[in-house]
């Protein structure tokens, strides 16, 4: 018998961030993360210029997505300006934080169903209606 796990998680822009430390990485180009899951959080005003939070569905974890000392911000010769950063579409890997092996998978099949949206409803009808999807489940094996 197959056994399923569903990991769901939802944007928490208030969830307490205490004990969320770096466990990995994901590679996305900022402008994708925005028109997914709307503008970030304001970071610190030096090492990270945005972030988000989530929230499991049970509300026990929390987990983050931020830059790490990507923009003018932290480096005054750096690329981007916070405000140019989070408008590039170029992919940028991006920091997570908390220790949620279903957090990093959740995260990466949002990421990929929005782009399979994209492609599948062509970005002027995503742009004008928006493409929801839910894929949260992952297997765990037997």
């Amino acid at each position: 018998m197959l056994k399923f796990q569903m990991f769901n998680f939802e944007l928490d822009t208030c969830a307490p961030t205490d004990g969320t430390s770096f466990s990995g990485y994901v590679t996305v180009p900022p402008a994708l993360l925005v028109r997914l899951f709307g503008l970030p959080n304001h970071g610190d005003d030096h090492k990270v210029s945005g972030e988000y939070r989530f929230r499991n569905m049970s509300g026990n974890t929390v987990c983050t997505l931020y830059d790490w000392k990507t923009t003018t911000m932290y480096d005054q010769y750096a690329k981007f300006t916070a405000e140019d950063f989070w408008q590039s579409n170029e992919p940028y890997r991006f920091h997570l934080g908390g220790d949620s092996i279903g957090f990093q998978t959740w995260l990466s099949l949002q990421i990929g169903e929005y782009m399979m949206c994209l492609f599948r409803d062509g970005y002027q009808k995503q742009k004008s209606e928006g493409c929801r999807f839910r894929l949260p489940y992952v297997y765990l094996g037997e």
